[in-house]
């Protein structure tokens, strides 16, 4: 998964929980390796370069669907320099968290040090491994959205306080708050406030159509079937 900035380099993400941040001339593989835990990325670039710098290096943790990491990076990069990540941790419990983090203004290839503004941390995960979601991107509305799996848990997809199986949506300006418009917000400050879609399964890639705004969601389906809910 990989995104552009307005400077047109590419900020791409591995399973491993590290970004790659490079020019787009850059073509590159990346090979990844496991120790049963945590997942470890390394990268070799064509035509040969210096090297391929984190960006972030983020620690992550889990197996299968885990560990989860999704990237966007800011409508207006160019001058705020701002990335997101949504990634599983495994501090206080392994979780899923969405962070911001900011571009150094010297070099823009890494990440400045000590930049990570939490944004939300999500429930506990289960010993499940799978439905883990993974996917944001910015809305035509400005707004930041992020898709989290079920955590195969079903019944989490229907309830409305739980953040699970849902698509989040969040405003991106100075105090990262939650819209004031989304659907289902009946306490304050809550992640339920959050909660822009319910019912989903296992989001784990969407996108947003440009010039309708309109959002195709990519979901799991069980056995038989896939879908892509409109």
């Amino acid at each position: 998964v990989w995104n552009l900035t307005d400077d047109q380099r590419t900020v791409v993400r591995a399973n491993s929980g590290l970004m790659y941040d490079q020019p787009l001339n850059a073509i590159y593989e990346l090979a990844l390796q496991n120790d049963g835990t945590n997942a470890r990325a390394s990268a070799t670039f064509s035509p040969t370069t210096a090297g391929a710098p984190a960006f972030p290096n983020v620690f992550t943790s889990g197996s299968g669907a885990q560990p989860n990491t999704a990237a966007t990076v800011d409508p207006d990069f160019a001058n705020n320099r701002f990335i997101y990540l949504y990634y599983t941790t495994p501090e206080n419990g392994v979780h899923n968290r969405i962070s911001r983090f900011t571009a150094n203004s010297v070099n823009p290839d890494i990440v400045s040090v000590g930049s990570e503004l939490r944004i939300a941390d999500l429930p506990p995960l289960s010993t499940a491994t799978n439905h883990n979601g993974g996917a944001m991107h910015f809305g035509s509305d400005g707004k930041l959205y992020v898709a989290v799996g079920d955590n195969a848990n079903s019944a989490n997809a229907q309830d409305l306080n739980s953040p699970m199986g849902k698509m989040l949506r969040l405003n991106v300006d100075s105090e990262l708050s939650i819209p004031a418009d989304n659907p289902f917000c009946t306490t304050a400050g809550t992640l339920r406030c959050a909660i822009w879609a319910y019912g989903l399964r296992n989001p784990y890639t969407f996108a947003v159509q440009p010039g309708t705004g309109r959002m195709h969601i990519n979901d799991v389906g069980e056995s038989t079937w896939e879908e892509i809910d409109l």
